[in-house]
């Protein structure tokens, strides 16, 4: 009797296809960048074929190997110190994805850093470490002020103080080398040296809070100095 009723139930059964619950691939990646579209460059991948992998085995694999230009660079931002940068040059055939990165010479390890995303035909800057063979000094005079020069409230009076500044720069490389300053001044700048890039903070606009930068790429021989000067004027509490 079971055996029956089993029977009779599989006999009732009505196969009905059901309709898809997901959606086509398509609608789901909308406008995506598909990797032959105009978005395709923006997703690198390395691939390398030919190679097989038994269960529990591991492998180091080289994707590729490629000879690079690259030259010395140093930035310093006062009041931190001066650092030592490689600037790499990405000539080769695809870019380079971020990842970590180790540097070496003759003698052993340079740095080891992480390498940021370098786009074909660009270029990279790699920190190494701080510049001990290249000296740098700043400093800072007042040589006007203003006394009660603004009343923002009725409460309390500013000054407005001018200054003036002074970097030193000197080489105790073998080689010239290349300095990128960015000197960021709690002010607003008037003047620059060596003609040195002036620029304004302008989300900070108020008297009290306003800022700027000046920025010089200098060339600085063995054994050489460099003085890079500025002025700048700034508004503080009148005491």
């Amino acid at each position: 009797i079971a055996n029956d009723l089993r029977a009779n139930q599989l006999d009732a059964v009505v196969e009905q296809p059901v309709a898809p619950a997901g959606r086509d691939v398509k609608d789901v990646l909308g406008n995506l960048p598909q990797m032959e579209g105009s978005g395709g460059s923006d997703f690198t991948v390395y691939a390398r074929k030919d190679l097989t992998l038994r269960r529990g085995e591991k492998a180091v694999v080289t994707l590729f190997t490629r000879k690079i230009k690259y030259s010395h660079l140093y930035r310093w931002s006062p009041p931190e110190a001066l650092q030592h940068y490689l600037l790499l040059q990405n000539q080769t055939d695809t870019p380079w994805t971020t990842g970590p990165c180790l540097a070496l010479n003759s003698s052993g390890p340079l740095s080891e850093d992480l390498l940021k995303y370098v786009p074909r035909n660009g270029h990279g800057e790699f920190p190494v470490t701080t510049a001990i063979n290249v000296a740098q000094e700043q400093t800072e005079t007042e040589t006007d002020r203003k006394l009660r020069a603004h009343e923002p409230s009725h409460q309390f009076w500013v000054d407005l103080v001018t200054l003036e500044g002074e970097l030193k720069i000197r080489n105790f490389e073998k080689t010239p080398i290349t300095v990128i300053v960015s000197a960021r001044l709690p002010g607003k700048p008037l003047s620059a040296s060596d003609d040195g890039a002036i620029s304004i903070n302008t989300s900070k606009l108020q008297l009290l809070e306003r800022e700027g930068s000046i920025r010089w790429k200098v060339t600085i021989d063995p054994g050489a100095s460099k003085s890079l000067t500025y002025k700048y004027e700034r508004y503080v509490p009148s005491k």
